[in-house]
């Protein structure tokens, strides 16, 4: 968890472990501590999070801690027994072991505020955190939604704000409210995820996702104007960023392409597809389904200015390589 290292339990409070068990889990904490906060060293590099690590040594921890057996009314042994599920979740949730995080997040929540000991409010918000995060990835948005916002309105108000996870929050939830067509609350997170993210050091990456998820969102709410500002921040944010031919740019390429495209700005949108089309085919083999769309798009723009011959050169070839890759385009599929 991110909001506080463990506490140090008295020997006492698990009285089934070995003093060598003891030790031990003491040593895993400190461990886990470091993994998940990181140095405080302000002359040291950011640091990262090695989810694999994390994840040994929070399976360490849970399994001492549930060697002791099921915690009773000590106070020491309750919060114990609780951050260690709680890590627990949340490292399978950075490994991708998504029903796993699931079932220990559940574990923690239901402990946390059900339990003999219930736990303060910022903890319980991290792990509804969490536990949406691991429910949204599984498709699950219903059941997340409500556990997203618990965990917002409880940490917005919290003293400190922890702003980047509050950030996180919002977006997440512009997400969902987009995909409802709650378009007006969509909004609302995405413009403060960017505030945020533009007052923190170092986190021009998540401000550009949040700028091209707010162009998504104004785009599918026929707001071009609003769209193609935020994309065509989202782009230079992410060429001045990213390497010349990451992903995401074009991604962002093609997003402002379209918005071009749809807005009749054809010569602004053929430069962009074109960009899009030579970075997104590195990904083909990943996701062949948005490189058929990016090449149908180009190829109906270069159609529209009277190239018929070069558009359907540009089928064929994006067949070739669609095919290639094992997939068979739209337009040579039998109705």
């Amino acid at each position: 968890m991110s909001h506080a290292a463990f506490s140090n339990i008295p020997y006492i409070a698990i009285c089934q472990m070995t003093e060598g068990q003891f030790h031990l889990l003491k040593v895993l904490r400190l461990h886990a501590s470091f993994l998940t906060e990181g140095t405080h060293d302000p002359g040291a590099d950011d640091y990262e999070v090695d989810p694999e690590r994390l994840e040994r040594v929070a399976d360490s921890i849970l399994k001492l801690t549930r060697s002791a057996g099921e915690p009773d009314s000590d106070p020491g042994e309750a919060d114990s027994y609780f951050e260690a599920v709680a890590l627990a979740g949340r490292a399978k949730l950075l490994v991708g072991k998504l029903p796993e995080a699931e079932s220990l997040l559940r574990e923690a929540l239901e402990f946390g505020v059900h339990g003999d000991r219930p736990q303060d409010q910022i903890s319980i918000a991290e792990v509804k955190q969490n536990l949406g995060s691991a429910l949204d990835l599984q498709g699950n948005e219903d059941e997340a939604t409500p556990l997203f916002e618990e965990a917002l309105d409880v940490l917005q108000h919290s003293d400190p704000v922890p702003l980047e996870t509050v950030a996180n929050l919002s977006n997440n939830l512009g997400m969902i409210y987009r995909n409802r067509k709650q378009y007006e609350e969509a909004e609302q997170m995405y413009l403060r995820a960017v505030e945020i993210f533009s007052e923190l050091p170092d986190r021009e990456i998540e401000e550009a996702l949040v700028h091209n998820n707010l162009g998504t969102l104004y785009f599918v709410a026929d707001e071009l104007d609003g769209a193609r500002i935020r994309h065509e921040k989202a782009l230079a944010m992410r060429r001045r960023l990213l390497p010349k031919k990451d992903i995401d740019i074009g991604q962002s390429a093609f997003n402002l392409a379209v918005v071009c495209h749809q807005m009749d700005e054809l010569e602004e949108a053929e430069p962009l597809y074109k960009e899009a089309t030579k970075i997104l085919k590195q990904a083909i083999d990943d996701d062949p389904e948005l490189y058929e769309v990016v090449m149908q798009n180009y190829a109906t723009l270069v159609d529209s200015i009277g190239k018929p011959r070069a558009a359907a050169k540009i089928l064929t070839k994006a067949a070739r390589q669609l095919e290639k890759a094992g997939h068979t385009p739209s337009w040579r599929r039998k109705s």
